[in-house]
């Protein structure tokens, strides 16, 4: 078994932007919230990107795409698509994450994770993680299913 290697520390938050609050709860997580009235058309938050995934991934067997049969989490409900899967471009981000130097990656752990552990994008993330975990693929060795589950929740 390959050795689990940890994720640098996130880096600390800060406060929220102006005009926002951040909300706690045990059963969403953090929220942030408007704590006053914006106007029609007032921006309300600005981020820069921290991670840009290039335009495709090298043409090599290991980068190859979760097969969209292994993510896909049946979605139940009327008005809503019949299943939801794993978008492939969040591979793109992982391999950007994977690649970035250390105070990039504490800056994108520092983002919100948190989701539901019943809802389908949770499912299909989780199907994604295990997929990936089994294949032992050199560009992502070391990291360990909790993690790839955590940086796919990332960029979902």
């Amino acid at each position: 078994a390959a050795e689990e290697c940890e994720l640098v520390p996130a880096a600390e938050r800060g406060p929220p932007p102006d005009g926002l609050i951040l909300e706690i709860h045990a059963d969403v997580g953090e929220r942030l919230v408007a704590a006053r009235s914006f106007a029609a058309g007032e921006l309300l938050l600005r981020e820069q990107f921290l991670l840009l995934g290039p335009a495709q991934l090298p043409p090599l067997a290991m980068f190859q795409p979760v097969p969209e049969e292994v993510t896909k989490v049946a979605m139940a409900g009327v008005g809503f698509p019949a299943a939801t899967t794993f978008d492939r471009a969040h591979l793109q981000l992982l391999f950007a994450f994977v690649n970035a130097d250390s105070k990039v990656q504490a800056d994108v752990l520092r983002m919100q994770d948190d989701m539901a552990p019943a809802s389908e994008a949770a499912l299909s993330i989780v199907k994604a993680a295990q997929w990936l975990v089994d294949r032992q693929l050199p560009w992502l060795s070391g990291l360990s299913f909790t993690a790839l589950d955590r940086l796919l929740r990332l960029f979902c």
